[in-house]
């Protein structure tokens, strides 16, 4: 697969590629995850939403986090919809919920969720400060928006991102967040174990950027 199709697959997992990327995007974003999950500081009984959540062999992990939680799943991917849906039937996890969608028009009311995340799909989202827009619409008053992202100096060490992706270092991500209306912004950075890409050994980061409505 070249470089061009391989962007492709990552942004929208589909055909029989696309179970093979959703599987390497799960192991490529568990230390996001771990990250994402220390800033959520998830409690009982809370409403989430998660946007992008590919093949969903986290979510079993996610619910146990807390107790009485209702999890939402939004993905641009019919495939990784499918994908997780299978996951959620065979762990039998009650209170959850994935459909497919896309950021720009999502389908929940205004003040639906106490949080909402999202790892490694801001640099895919079209129309930047409108989709920022349309999480804040949904986000309860006082509720938590968390993106987790690499920032743009560290996705510059993987060629990949050249083809389709918008870089953002953690100030750009914060502008863009602050101009929607967001409030009391703050990042985490977590550096990555070393990874091994084409022969060569890369050491890899995330940021975790919470916002507040």
């Amino acid at each position: 697969m070249d470089l061009q199709e391989l962007a492709k697959q990552l942004r929208k997992p589909e055909g029989a590629a696309g179970i093979e990327i959703g599987s390497f995007m799960q192991k490529g974003n568990a230390y996001q995850y771990s990250l994402v999950y220390e800033v959520l500081s998830l409690r009982d009984h809370d409403k989430i939403l998660e946007i992008g959540f590919g093949n969903g062999y986290h979510i079993p992990e996610l619910m146990k986090k807390a107790s009485g939680m209702e999890y939402y799943g939004l993905d641009y991917s019919d495939l990784m919809v499918n994908e997780a849906k299978k996951v959620i039937e065979d762990n039998k996890v009650q209170n959850v919920e994935v459909i497919c969608g896309n950021i720009s028009a999502m389908p929940f009311g205004e003040n639906s969720f106490d949080k909402i995340f999202t790892v490694n799909t801001v640099y895919f989202w079209e129309k930047p400060l409108e989709n920022a827009k349309e999480a804040l619409r949904i986000l309860k008053p006082g509720g938590s928006f968390i993106v987790s992202f690499r920032p743009k100096h560290i996705m510059n060490k993987l060629e990949v991102t050249n083809y389709g992706f918008k870089k953002y270092e953690a100030e750009d991500l914060k502008d863009l967040l602050q101009s929607a209306g967001f409030k009391n912004i703050q990042s985490k950075y977590r550096e990555e174990p070393p990874v091994m890409r084409n022969d060569v050994e890369l050491i890899l980061g995330s940021c975790s950027m919470s916002a507040q409505k």
